[in-house]
């Protein structure tokens, strides 16, 4: 199975959005939601390191252990919310892409495929880890085999001749002679990303349905779902490659969001400066983001998220009239059945 064309798919996400229930209503409320626990995870965020500096000496030890060991678990916390938050979202859009009954409360679906997601999302993370792994000894074979490492080896090479650098058998370089071999191992750096973000892209397009899936067969596990998302997107990485291009305006203005963020540190480099601590400008142009963000995603996500619901909903195998189960992965279409 093939997925139709971008024009196709829009279109049809167009259609589906205008004869759903209030799908603007469910925009509404992922939005809110993830702006308001961003702002309060930011400032909750502040009052610990702010809290963590004033506690010194002996006597509030424990205290600033306490603080300490909530401030590193606070962006793990916020982070895995979203993640659930998003999948909750992804289910809304499924649903809507399919015709079928949609409420705010399909934004639960998120929570209650937690494990599996959760399992999905750190398997990810070690196969991409694996890979940049492998990638940095390709990139260092590659760069040893080139002229690009004609300098490097000609500076270790004469740093391995003088016994003055070595103490007790362990190199121990100054910063200047440090500074120098980094820069002649440029372009091995500069391979390994070419490199990286190459294998990272396939694995990135080869596991792009596993969140569709997890909400999609409840009884999937993260294994599973992987393997099932790479034989889907067999074949259609590059129609999915051409959807994502289409929606370039999309990204470039949540890219151009997150700059506002930084606006403090933008202005500061031009030489501009507010009559404000440094604290509000931060608070200022993070509460900016937040209001951009929640603009971009009031106008735009329904509709590219809808989309990419159709997109993988055209993958997925339909059961025949004849039969009298359904599909594992039409788990949505089971209630319109009954």
């Amino acid at each position: 199975m093939t997925i139709p064309s971008t024009r196709e798919l829009k279109s049809d996400a167009r259609q589906q959005l205008e004869k759903a229930r209030e799908p603007q209503r469910i925009v509404l409320i992922y939005a809110g939601i993830l702006t308001c626990v961003s702002a309060f995870s930011t400032a909750a965020q502040y009052l610990l390191e702010n809290g963590i500096s004033q506690t010194g000496g002996l006597r509030n030890m424990g205290l600033r252990s306490v603080l300490s060991t909530f401030s590193n678990i606070l962006p793990v916390a916020h982070y895995l919310f979203l993640l659930c938050l998003g999948l909750g979202f992804t289910a809304a859009a499924l649903r809507i892409a399919r015709g079928q009954f949609t409420s705010p409360k399909t934004l639960k679906a998120g929570a209650e495929r937690f494990f599996p997601l959760l399992r999905c999302t750190l398997l990810q993370c070690g196969i991409l880890f694996a890979v940049g792994f492998g990638c940095f000894y390709l990139s260092m074979a590659v760069f040893m085999f080139s002229p690009f490492s004609e300098g490097f080896v000609t500076m270790i090479t004469h740093l391995a001749s003088d016994t003055s650098i070595l103490s007790g058998g362990i190199p121990m370089l100054d910063e200047a002679t440090s500074l120098a071999l980094l820069d002649e191992m440029l372009p091995m750096f500069v391979i390994f990303l070419v490199v990286f973000l190459a294998a990272a892209v396939y694995v990135g397009y080869r596991f792009r349905l596993v969140s569709y899936l997890i909400v999609d067969r409840p009884g999937i596990g993260a294994f599973a779902a992987l393997r099932t998302s790479a034989a889907m997107m067999k074949g259609n990485k590059r129609r999915f490659l051409r959807l994502d291009l289409s929606f370039w305006w999309y990204y470039l203005l949540l890219f151009l969001a997150s700059l506002i963020c930084y606006g403090d540190l933008v202005l500061a480099m031009l030489g501009v400066s507010l009559p404000l601590s440094s604290t509000v400008s931060y608070f200022l142009f993070y509460a900016l983001f937040l209001a951009a963000q929640f603009g971009i995603y009031w106008f735009c996500l329904s509709r590219v998220e809808v989309t990419y619901a159709l997109a993988y909903d055209s993958l997925v195998p339909r059961q025949s009239a004849n039969s009298g189960g359904v599909v594992l992965g039409n788990i949505f279409d089971l209630a319109r059945q009954q």
